[in-house]
């Protein structure tokens, strides 16, 4: 009887144990996750964001956004509605608003540097920044539609697209643009270099997707056939043979060729695509 009782103190002191650690740790836990929500950052605004781009490549609706994607991400800008630009230089840990001089709504960005940038959205405007977005600068665009799209492809040539049809291309860092044939309605744009680039959008004599190409800086551009009959939205390019564009009903198109031809990918999903990046890309 006394072995009995001596063991059965035995464990009832190791249960008590076992709840005071695993008290402890719970307790441990609840700090922890209390922490980590004292520190977690604010959101730096509200809003849309439509684009996004990080050093040397293009993010697109506060609406838009631009990394420049060398190495590690560092330094990425965002703008949107109302003439919100945000810029981070440390990854997104801290995003700073800086001063737009407008409340157009800036459908795209896009970017060559940590210094330099262009912004593009409503009634056709364009802003550049050469000093890292300390102040931004208007251009003269010479059009009142909105410019859905812009790219680069160095601090000096850049390519812009948008309503009614537009391209718009400037060789001189944005001092003058001039307006380039297009046929139809492109909403997106992209270039590889500083000849080399594409445009998709709508074709309404087609009555289907549209996607266009110029190889000599958009002197002249082209029709090319896609394998879809559906608007496409957005186009991306690694370099000057390999593209990728997407558009209604999940249609996904790619080509390693030039765009001498257009092949359909699997997407699996009936959902409208808005968006498409790739390594390297400057969109």
């Amino acid at each position: 009887m006394s072995s009995y009782c001596t063991l059965l103190r035995s464990r009832c002191l190791w249960a008590r144990r076992a709840l005071v650690v695993f008290g402890l740790a719970l307790a441990a836990v609840f700090v922890t996750a209390a922490a980590a929500l004292a520190v977690a950052p604010a959101p730096v605004s509200s809003g849309v964001l439509d684009s996004i781009s990080p050093q040397g490549t293009s993010i697109t609706k506060w609406l838009s956004r631009s990394p420049l994607l060398r190495g590690n991400v560092v330094t990425v800008w965002a703008a949107g509605e109302n003439g919100v630009i945000l810029k981070t230089i440390d990854g997104g840990e801290v995003w700073k608003k800086q001063p737009s001089g407008t409340k157009y709504d800036l459908d795209s960005i896009t970017c060559v540097s940590t210094t330099t940038a262009w912004a593009a959205g409503e009634r056709g405007i364009i802003l550049k920044t050469t000093n890292g977005g300390k102040t931004w600068k208007k251009q003269p665009s010479g059009t009142k539609y909105d410019l859905d799209s812009i790219t680069c492809a160095s601090s000096a040539t850049a390519w812009a697209a948008g309503e009614r049809g537009i391209i718009l291309k400037t060789t001189n860092g944005g001092k003058t643009w001039r307006k380039q044939a297009s046929l139809g309605a492109p909403t997106s744009i992209v270039c590889a270099d500083a000849r080399t680039a594409w445009a998709v959008g709508w074709s309404y004599s087609d009555r289907g997707a549209l996607i266009l190409h110029t190889g000599n800086g958009g002197g002249v551009w082209k029709k090319q056939a896609p394998q879809a009959a559906c608007r496409l939205s957005f186009v991306t390019c690694a370099n000057t043979t390999t593209a990728w564009a997407v558009g209604a009903l999940g249609t996904i198109l790619s080509t390693t060729n030039g765009g001498a031809t257009w092949k359909e990918q699997g997407s699996g999903i009936m959902s409208n695509l808005k968006s498409i990046t790739c390594t390297g890309s400057t969109k």
